[in-house]
């Protein structure tokens, strides 16, 4: 599904390091991980799902980042890939000297690698991007989707056995969902969303435009009219409130 196909105005200069260009690459991406939210639901892949909302509020404490500290965060990104370029080089060469065959291809890596080493290592860490982007509060639920999904955590293992030691244990590959967790996971999904599309209009100097918000609902619309309801609930009622965990699909 294509969100935006049209030209936006960067500095030639920065090319697609321009935050402007940057923030709308987050946006794009994350209207395409609630797209596939809702197949994980819908195929009843919880665990899955939640591991996908996670990566909307990564999407999230990029876009607020690059919002409130501009070309700085960009540079930051920048400096990321290329610290994780370097790392992984270094790795398959690594590799490659344990292997009893030689590659044609070792010494035009360890070239491109020298290349490199005039650049500081550093990550981008994302508590410290929350921090930069004012989202504190939800690095919280970030938190709370790593442990109870997207990490092999006890908690997230639960999820995939029932039973006990007399009964004995049956173990699923489609984790189980507790109480009103579809409806929260696409809520808190749908919630990253709206953050990244106003922290992104943020970037490029004004509010998001009618024809931003039109191609993101157009691909379906009776979805994005509950989408609105359900963010609307759950800031008047809280997410655990008394739905119909299907009212979404």
């Amino acid at each position: 599904m294509r969100v935006f196909d049209y030209a936006i105005a960067v500095d030639p200069e920065k090319g697609f390091r321009d935050p402007k260009c940057l923030a709308k690459a987050l946006l794009a991406r994350t209207v395409g991980h609630l797209e596939g939210i809702k197949l994980l639901l819908r195929a009843g892949m919880i665990a899955e799902a939640r591991t996908l909302t996670r990566c909307c509020y990564e999407n999230l404490f990029w876009t607020s980042a690059l919002a409130e500290r501009g070309d700085e965060f960009a540079g930051k990104m920048c400096t990321d890939h290329t610290t994780h370029t370097k790392k992984e080089g270094r790795r398959f060469l690594d590799w490659c000297a344990q292997q009893e065959k030689e590659f044609d291809f070792n010494g035009t890596l360890k070239s491109d690698l020298e290349k490199l080493e005039s650049v500081k290592d550093e990550r981008v860490v994302h508590a410290n991007a929350a921090v930069a982007g004012k989202m504190e509060n939800a690095y919280l639920l970030y938190q709370r989707l790593s442990s109870d999904s997207a990490h092999p955590s006890m908690e997230s293992l639960c999820r995939n056995v029932q039973g006990d030691v007399t009964s004995g244990f049956t173990f699923f590959a489609r984790g189980l969902a507790g109480k009103s967790e579809d409806y929260q996971t696409l809520g808190m999904a749908c919630a990253a969303l709206l953050g990244v599309a106003v922290s992104a209009s943020r970037v490029q100097n004004g509010p998001l435009s009618n024809d931003d918000i039109e191609k993101m609902v157009a691909a379906d619309d009776a979805f994005h009219q509950k989408f609105y309801m359900m963010i609307a609930a759950m800031f008047c009622a809280g997410v655990e409130g008394h739905h119909d965990d299907t009212t979404w699909r």
